[in-house]
């Protein structure tokens, strides 16, 4: 999965993208988390549909990623664009801009796990699954959970 983080502080920055990096970690997923520190330098880089999920981490300066985030629509309509913020003030003009989630500072790293739960599903790359008959029921697995399959006589194990 490839993270874009635009934040004003580098402590913030580096939080987030340890988060991200137990959360790919814990779900056997390769990351690549790019950080910026400005909306200026993400947009010397940036490539309409490069990053799966972008992440703009605004301290003081919401307005200004209120900003980032209409630019970025109006290149990219498919990432998924993700507001942490201390304040409520823009929320509603972030929302108008279709963003995924807008999540209050300070937050916990279980509430990023849940919101990139909530993302993973958007994206099919990243929900394979694999279907097959158990007795009466349809049994279903994502394929990045299974460690290995062995064949023992009649049964099948799968080690997740």
């Amino acid at each position: 999965m490839k993270f874009a983080v635009i934040g004003e502080r580098q402590q913030d920055i580096n939080q987030l993208t340890k988060t991200l990096r137990k959360w790919c970690d814990i779900h056997r997923y390769t990351a690549d988390i790019f950080s910026f520190g400005s909306g200026n330098a993400f947009f010397e880089e940036y490539k309409p549909r490069f990053f799966h999920i972008i992440f703009i981490d605004t301290y003081s300066e919401a307005a200004q990623g209120i900003l980032i985030a209409r630019q970025i629509r109006s290149m990219d309509s498919q990432s998924l664009i993700v507001f942490l913020s201390e304040n409520d003030e823009y929320v509603f003009q972030a929302v108008k801009l279709h963003i995924f989630d807008y999540i209050k500072k300070p937050y916990t790293p279980e509430r990023i796990f849940h919101n990139l739960n909530d993302c993973i599903k958007v994206f099919p790359e990243y929900t394979k699954t694999i279907k097959f008959p158990c007795g009466k029921k349809w049994i279903s697995l994502r394929a990045s959970d299974i460690l290995y399959i062995v064949a023992d006589n009649n049964y099948t194990i799968f080690k997740l």
